[in-house]
């Protein structure tokens, strides 16, 4: 018994577990930071995507414009607010377009 002891308490036994439990934990490290840089580079996809989505160049592309009062560059939300013979620029998807307001609609 005193045998058994001595030799299940040995520094040479006792390197051995901590050699293999070093091994189990950098394989579990290993493989966790793994899974979380795949989950991080899936997240970063949908992320960009959505955003890519939601850019004023992509809704351009799409066919809509952006209309701005020439003098104050401010956008025009409401045809209400524009004034006859006011000019306009209309940002396009590829140039810009300077108009004059000759009628009203809405």
């Amino acid at each position: 018994s005193l045998k058994f002891r001595l030799n299940s308490s040995s520094p040479k036994l006792k390197i051995q577990k901590a050699i293999s439990h070093l091994s189990e934990m950098q394989l579990k490290i290993t493989t966790s930071t793994k899974s979380s840089v795949t989950n991080l580079n899936s997240q970063l996809t949908t992320l960009g995507k959505t955003l890519d989505s939601l850019s004023p160049l992509k809704t351009l592309d799409r066919g809509y414009a952006v209309a701005r009062d020439s003098k104050t560059k401010k956008i025009i939300s409401n045809s209400e607010k524009v004034s006859i013979n006011s000019q306009i620029d209309i940002k396009l998807a590829k140039g810009e377009i300077a108009a004059k307001v000759i009628k009203r609609k809405g």
